[in-house]
């Protein structure tokens, strides 16, 4: 027969496992964790740095992991953009395509020049 675990509630009234065995949990700065994912850091890097498994960082930190790939997401795209407004023309011309849908060449269709071609036969 299972052991129940007994239910506290702790102060934010969320109920917190009492006795719940195993080790304790990792203590884990979350400040340099986003940090190291706003800087593209993979999982594994991250884990390594900080001294736990990369399954600690996937099931605890992920939402974490997730924030900080999207704040160097948009840190970049800040900077491209600026770059872009003054006057880089290579990060204009890469942005205009990334967001505007501009291409270096026309598709194939209206490349296509189409010649009818009538051959008359001189009969001998």
């Amino acid at each position: 027969m299972a052991k129940k675990r007994s239910k506290k509630k702790c102060p934010s009234n969320l109920p917190v496992e009492v006795n719940k065995g195993g080790r304790p949990l990792a203590v884990i700065d979350e400040v340099k964790l986003e940090e190291m994912a706003s800087k593209d850091f993979t999982i594994e890097e991250i884990a390594a740095t900080l001294g736990v498994n990369p399954d600690t960082i996937y099931s605890r930190f992920s939402e974490t992991v997730k924030k900080g790939r999207l704040q160097g997401n948009g840190s970049i795209k800040h900077q491209l953009f600026v770059k872009a407004m003054n006057g880089d023309t290579g990060s204009l011309v890469w942005l205009s395509k990334q967001r505007c849908g501009y291409r270096d060449k026309p598709p194939e269709e209206a490349t296509m020049i189409q010649f009818n071609v009538y051959v008359n036969e001189v009969p001998k």
